[in-house]
C-alpha cells in the first residue's frame, strides 16, 4: 500500500506541457472534436491525453452534458494554474536582453592569486572607460 501511495505522488510529473495544452483547450472548447481539429489530431488521442490528467489530478475533470461536456469544478480551479505553468514554460525559451545601464549591481570577479591583480586593474580602467556608473569588484578567492 505505501508502494501505491508513492505511485500517487509522482504521478503528477507524467503530465507534460502537450497534456496541459489539450486539457486547456478542451476547457475553452468544451468539445474534444474542436480540440482534435486545433491540434491536428483524433478524438481518440485527445481521449487518451485527459485519462492522463484525470489519473495525475485523480478528477474525472469533465462530465457529458448533453451533447457536450462540462469541466468539473476541479478542471476549472486548475485552469488558471495551469495557464500559468504553461506561460512560465514558453518563457524558457524566451532570450532574455540584459541592459547594463539599468542594472546597478556590481561586477565581482573573484581572482585566485593576487599576482593577477594588475591585469584586473587593467580590466577595471577599460570598463569605466565604458562606462563610469559600472562598478567592479575585485575578490580574492580563498586558498
Amino acid at each position: 500500500m505505501a508502494g501505491m501511495e508513492f505511485m500517487e505522488k509522482i504521478n503528477h510529473l507524467r503530465i507534460d506541457g502537450h497534456t496541459m495544452r489539450i486539457f486547456v483547450s478542451v476547457c475553452e472548447t468544451r468539445s474534444l472534436s474542436r480540440t482534435a481539429d486545433i491540434f491536428n489530431l483524433n478524438q481518440s488521442t485527445i481521449s487518451h491525453t485527459l485519462d492522463k490528467m484525470r489519473s495525475a489530478i485523480g478528477d474525472p475533470l469533465f462530465l457529458r452534458s448533453g451533447r457536450g461536456i462540462t469541466p468539473t469544478d476541479k478542471a476549472i480551479a486548475i485552469v488558471p494554474r495551469i495557464q500559468t505553468i504553461l506561460a512560465e514554460l514558453e518563457g524558457l525559451a524566451t532570450q532574455e536582453k540584459y541592459d547594463g545601464s539599468i542594472d546597478k549591481r556590481p561586477i565581482i570577479l573573484a581572482i585566485s592569486t593576487p599576482a593577477l591583480l594588475n591585469e584586473m586593474r587593467a580590466l577595471h580602467s577599460l570598463i569605466t572607460e565604458v562606462s563610469s556608473d559600472i562598478r567592479l569588484e575585485i575578490r580574492r578567492l580563498a586558498p
